[in-house]
């Protein structure tokens, strides 16, 4: 999202509503289309927190599936690190090009509602930033995740959070109500989603929590504070000091301010 979203606040579900567009499978095609793709190509990201999470739950060699993949830049990381890695996304035009351009990765077009996999065939599911952008609610994708992991597998889940500093704003009543239209429901993107909440209808469909982080505390500070100027000075510290100093801030604040939240959960 380019520019800033409209956000209201949902109390009924206690969850924050962001208006910009329907985040459809146009959507994604158009929204991937604005990507760097050559440099994707040439130097793809490491992914080192994702893929140093995964190692903490699971081994090399295990069969891992990304629901909404995207560019296939996650699936490609955990090939690298070793694992089984599968993608799949419904951008149709983006699994297109995966597959014209790096045919090496694993990537199916799909649904996550609807994963065309055998029952028990996974040992871990990751899925990022996928479950807000529906409005009728995610329970499918969870029980689908359910479905195709075998017992003990793990399910990685990340989603903006309704955190600490979003909470007290709601209550001081600092974000517009919420009230459903059918022009406003056109441009729905995503919710911010409290993390209890999510954990209680994971462990609904079969899911136990076993590790709760918040992540994206910079980001966090951003939107609630309206880009603060220090910000700007920490994006250009050199040698990667603003990735590391937002890693510092996670460890130390990431519940209160992280902008969104990693639930890692066993498959029971």
């Amino acid at each position: 999202m380019s520019a800033k979203a409209e956000r209201f606040f949902d109390a009924d579900n206690q969850r924050l509503v962001y208006l910009k567009a329907n985040a459809s499978s146009e959507f994604w095609d158009e929204h991937w289309n604005e990507q760097d793709k050559p440099r994707l190509l040439q130097n793809p990201p490491k992914h080192r927190y994702i893929c140093g999470v995964t190692r903490r739950y699971l081994p090399a060699g295990s069969a891992v599936l990304e629901g909404g993949c995207g560019l296939g830049d996650k699936v490609r990381a955990f090939q690298a690190n070793g694992y089984s890695a599968v993608g799949v996304d419904f951008a149709k035009e983006t699994v297109s090009w995966l597959h014209q351009n790096l045919p090496q990765l694993n990537i199916v077009e799909g649904n996550v509602m609807d994963l065309d996999f055998e029952d028990d065939c996974f040992d871990g599911y990751w899925s990022l930033g996928v479950i807000e952008h529906f409005y009728d609610g995610y329970d499918p994708i969870i029980a689908e995740a359910h479905r195709v992991l075998r017992p003990g597998g793990v399910m990685f889940l990340t989603f903006p959070a309704m955190n600490g500093v979003r909470a007290r704003k709601a209550s001081a009543g600092r974000y517009a109500e919420w009230v459903e239209s059918e022009e406003r429901l056109s441009r729905f993107y995503q919710f911010a989603l409290d993390p209890q909440r999510v954990s209680e209808v994971c462990k609904r469909h079969g899911m136990e929590l076993v590790e709760r982080r918040g992540f994206g505390s910079l980001k966090g500070v951003e939107e609630e504070y309206d880009e603060p100027r220090w910000l700007d000075w920490v994006r250009k510290l050199p040698f990667g000091g603003g990735v590391k100093l937002g890693v510092v801030s996670d460890a130390v604040v990431g519940r209160h301010y992280g902008h969104s939240s990693l639930l890692v959960l066993r498959n029971t």
